[in-house]
């Protein structure tokens, strides 16, 4: 099982990147296969790049020592944003982009 993170925001519309550290956890502590944000259903459109590398952090950071592999989601607009997007993954350990 390998479910897709929900993309959680503060009431003042900021990415919630506590929330989302939170959701790997609770992923990791119910045994799942893997992990995987950005999706389609992760709103990744919302997100600005900034926001997208940060919630990359949280959620490998989260994700050290749990069994769950981590699969970091690398759409975006243009070629360039992919292109980081998918170097930060591997760079921080994802084990799939």
């Amino acid at each position: 099982m390998f479910p897709i993170g929900e993309t959680p925001f503060t009431p003042d519309n900021k990415l919630d990147l506590e929330s989302l550290a939170a959701e790997v956890a609770f992923c990791n502590r119910g045994g799942v296969h893997g992990f995987a944000w950005p999706q389609a259903a992760s709103n990744w459109t919302a997100l600005a790049e900034d926001e997208r590398m940060a919630g990359v952090e949280a959620i490998l950071a989260a994700a050290k020592g749990g069994a769950a592999a981590i699969v970091i989601g690398v759409t975006g607009k243009g070629y360039g944003r992919r292109h980081r997007y998918a170097q930060q993954a591997e760079k921080l350990g994802a084990d799939a982009s």
